[in-house]
């Protein structure tokens, strides 16, 4: 439940930032970031009761199992640097979806509770994320691939 926890708030967090790479030359699209997006793989870990836990997870695109970690999100543009997200999770043979959290583009990197995200890559077709930081168990890692869904 923890995995799930961290997924959605790493999620949610690291997309208010919006940058493609270390070169501040390169451009970026922040049109691309709207629409429906699937995860298609999860890489990361985290400390829990003293252990490292680390997972590398492949989805297969819109079509969940049970035992997976399926989601998808919903990125929409509401004013200048504001973007709703909202979050579907998989279980129980449905989508669920959680409420949508505001949040504000803010250069190249965006730090929500002590969590910093960065956007790798962003494409028509895919969206890369990697968001790191330190809870009261340890540091942490995820890495989040997505395929554009429309």
């Amino acid at each position: 439940m923890k995995k799930i926890f961290f997924m959605m708030a790493a999620l949610i967090c690291s997309l208010g930032f919006v940058g493609c790479s270390d070169d501040d030359d390169e451009k970026f699209d922040q049109a691309q970031l709207e629409g429906s997006w699937y995860m298609v793989r999860w890489q990361g870990y985290e400390h829990y009761d003293g252990e490292k836990e680390s997972w590398d997870k492949s989805f297969e695109f819109n079509n969940p199992k049970e035992d997976e970690d399926a989601l998808k999100i919903n990125i929409r543009k509401t004013g200048e640097n504001r973007y709703s997200i909202t979050v579907f999770n998989h279980y129980n043979g449905q989508w669920h979806e959680y409420t949508p959290e505001e949040t504000t583009l803010n250069g190249k990197e965006f730090v929500f509770d002590g969590e910093t995200s960065k956007i790798l890559t962003l494409t028509k077709s895919k969206l890369v994320i990697e968001t790191k930081g330190t809870d009261e168990d340890g540091d942490y890692y995820g890495k989040q691939t997505f395929q554009k869904i429309n």
